[in-house]
């Protein structure tokens, strides 16, 4: 097998209620990192700044590239395969995919596209291998070209974490990213998540398990990229205060190491994963939001779920967290398996008890490889649920932009699951602008955009943008 010494990695541009290129790709960084640390020589050219498939072709020409690598997201996968297909085309250069999309779907990523190699689940040792030129049926979790679309045998997770090399962030262009206003960074304490909640498609692209990185790799990278001027961090695990005595360890070092940061768990945390000295701790290390994913207000919809969280104890968690000041939204979403229209207001009337900064509801979306994907199709051969739209229609818009059903269900028709969308997304609404912009500003703002399509174009210049950025900015300092 040929060696491969210089890799170019692509991120896609996908469609996002929120922007573009907020920050750079994490997972290439990582990859880059680590074939670097190996003597390969890597770049990257993103495609949320703008640039085009001619810029990709250009680059790799310049590059010297033996080996292109392409990030894929589901969200509009389908134009994403088309570029892919240019790209391979214009360059005749060997290319491998990776990313979530390929974890779920497998096989199809090389039917649909002419790409050479994907890589499912953790890319890092895969791609090593590929690249260093071992042969190609001995590489775990490779799926690749013969006669036929052969697919490897799945590596077993990796859990040496702390021995992978800290982002190679500096490769990316910085000062194009909208967060890097707040000198702003991704960081990832763990990888995976040990539940099951059949809505999540975690357990297939990053395995079910809880992969802690130590305490103290973790705060050496922190100190690493607040020695670069780096001042505040995105955490972007699934779980991260999976294990309350690791995340508090976190804490105290972020302390007694003087680091003065910022940073957020947006990705969101269980409700019961956390205690009241965790709390304190993370406030007082510099902690200013978390978001928590509980998902359904109703009782039964959570075991359904396989959610195994108790609404009592969550409220409690909510009221603990408000009153120790720690600014935090409550995640929903509307259109699970088995539910109805009563058990979807149940979450609205929920979330409305909630003291929250503010709520989010999402529509549900069935991504491929996940339980609540092969739910319906098995509803449908029953003729008890129906896709109303195929999946390479509804993977073209994120769960937040996107406000209508993709399926429904003899017990949750069509028309029902666009009225308890509309309640609950009427509710995130008004809390989510009066959260960006204080309470009479942003409720002026939500009676100006009670359409989907105006509000999302709010949401785009407050958050999505550098100059809707610094807007937010000066107002969030006065509320």
């Amino acid at each position: 097998m040929k060696r491969f010494n210089k890799i170019l990695f692509v991120v896609t541009d996908v469609s996002a209620s929120y922007g573009k290129a907020l920050n750079p790709h994490l997972g290439i960084a990582m990859l880059m990192a680590y074939l670097d640390k190996e003597g390969f020589e890597t770049d990257v050219i993103d495609l949320q700044l703008g640039h085009t498939v001619n810029d990709v072709i250009k680059r790799a020409k310049e590059f010297g590239a033996d080996l292109i690598g392409v990030t894929m997201f589901s969200f509009d996968f389908i134009n994403t395969y088309a570029k892919i297909n240019e790209i391979k085309k214009k360059t005749g250069l060997p290319l491998v995919l990776g990313g979530a999309h390929v974890s779920t779907v497998k096989k199809e990523v090389l039917e649909k596209t002419n790409a050479d190699f994907g890589i499912i689940r953790d890319g890092e040792i895969p791609l090593l291998e590929l690249c260093s030129g071992v042969p190609l049926k001995e590489i775990q979790s490779l799926i690749w070209r013969d006669n036929e679309i052969v697919e490897n045998k799945v590596r077993s997770l990796n859990w040496e974490l702390d021995k992978l090399p800290f982002p190679a962030y500096e490769k990316f262009e910085l000062p194009k990213y909208i967060h890097f206003i707040d000198k702003r960074l991704p960081i990832e304490t763990s990888r995976g998540c040990p539940y099951s909640c059949n809505y999540c498609d975690v357990k297939v692209s990053l395995g079910q398990a809880f992969r802690p990185r130590s305490p103290e790799h973790v705060l050496t990278e922190i100190e690493h990229w607040y020695s670069k001027g780096f001042r505040y961090f995105e955490i972007v695990d699934d779980v991260f205060t999976m294990d309350l005595d690791r995340a508090k360890t976190i804490c105290r070092g972020i302390l007694d190491r003087g680091l003065k940061i910022r940073w957020n768990c947006a990705n969101g945390i269980r409700a019961d994963r956390v205690d009241e000295e965790l709390l304190l701790l993370m406030k007082e290390a510099g902690c200013e939001f978390l978001a928590y994913g509980l998902e359904t207000g109703n009782k039964e919809m959570l075991k359904i779920i396989k959610k195994s969280i108790n609404l009592e104890k969550a409220m409690e968690t909510f009221e603990l967290t408000k009153k120790i000041g720690l600014k935090f939204a409550v995640n929903f979403i509307i259109g699970h398996t088995e539910e109805t229209f009563a058990r979807a207001m149940d979450s609205v009337r929920f979330a409305k008890k909630i003291p929250a900064d503010y709520v989010n509801f999402s529509n549900m979306i069935p991504y491929p490889g996940t339980g609540i994907f092969k739910w319906v199709e098995e509803q449908e051969k029953l003729n008890k649920a129906r896709f109303i739209l195929p999946k390479e229609e509804f993977l073209k818009n994120s769960t937040t932009k996107l406000g209508k059903p993709v399926f429904e269900t003899l017990s949750f028709r069509y028309k029902e699951r666009v009225e308890a969308l509309r309640l609950g997304r009427a509710l995130a609404k008004k809390s989510h602008l009066q959260y960006r912009m204080g309470n009479f500003i942003g409720g002026i703002a939500y009676q100006l955009s009670r359409n989907d399509e105006t509000y999302n174009s709010l949401r785009r210049f407050v958050t999505g943008n550098k100059f809707g950025k610094k807007f937010y900015n000066i107002f969030r300092k006065e509320y």
